[in-house]
C-alpha cells in the first residue's frame, strides 16, 4: 500500500516509467531554441538577490527564461526578504519576543514575517521543481542529481549487505542443521 502511495503521489499510479514524450511534454522541451545562460537580473536586486538569481539560473537546466521569469525573480525578492528578517532577528535588532503591557510574553511580529517568506520560499522551491521530490514528481533532468544518486547508492549498498548477510546466517543455518 505505501508503494502505491508514493508511486500516486508522483502522478504515476501503476510505477511504470514514463514515455520521454510525455515527460518533455511535462517538463518542457530546453531546446526550444532558448539561451542557457543566465538572463540578466532585475537592477533593484540585492546581494542576496543576485547570488539566488545566479545559483538557480545556473542549476536548474530545466527552467527557461519564457516560462519561468516572473517565478524566479520572486524567489529571489523572497529570498533577499528572508535573508534580511533573519539577520534582524540573528543580530539582535529585533528579539523574537517580547513582554506586553499586562505582562505576558508574545512573539515579535517580525517572527510572524520570517515564517511567512519560508512558507512562500518553500512554495515556490517546489513549483520551480527545484527540491528533490519535485524534480522527481515532474520528471526533470535534475531530478536524480548528485546528493540524491549518492543516497540511493549507499542504501542500495547497505542492502546488498543485509541480503549478503541474510544469505550467510541461512547457509550456515542450514550447514548446522546436518
Amino acid at each position: 500500500m505505501a508503494a502505491q502511495r508514493s508511486h500516486s503521489a508522483t502522478g504515476n499510479p501503476r510505477g511504470r516509467p514514463l514515455a520521454a514524450s510525455k515527460v518533455a511534454a511535462i517538463v518542457g522541451s530546453s531546446t526550444q531554441g532558448e539561451q542557457k545562460q543566465a538572463p540578466i537580473a532585475p537592477s533593484h536586486f540585492d546581494a542576496d538577490s543576485l547570488a539566488m538569481w545566479e545559483q538557480t539560473w545556473n542549476g536548474a537546466s530545466h527552467l527557461t527564461q519564457s516560462r519561468d521569469l516572473l517565478s524566479v525573480t520572486l524567489l529571489c525578492e523572497t529570498f533577499s526578504e528572508r535573508e534580511y528578517l533573519r539577520r534582524r532577528i540573528a543580530t539582535g535588532d529585533t528579539p523574537r519576543f517580547y513582554r506586553l503591557q499586562n505582562g505576558a510574553m508574545a512573539t515579535h511580529p517580525i517572527v510572524a514575517q520570517l515564517k511567512d517568506s519560508e512558507m512562500r520560499l518553500q512554495t515556490l522551491i517546489s513549483n520551480l521543481a527545484l527540491d528533490p521530490m519535485s524534480a522527481a514528481r515532474l520528471g526533470t533532468e535534475d531530478a536524480l542529481s548528485a546528493t540524491i544518486r549518492s543516497e540511493f547508492d549507499r542504501k542500495s549498498k547497505a542492502d546488498a549487505e543485509r541480503k549478503a548477510a541474510r544469505r550467510r546466517v541461512h547457509s550456515g543455518d542450514t550447514d548446522g542443521d546436518e
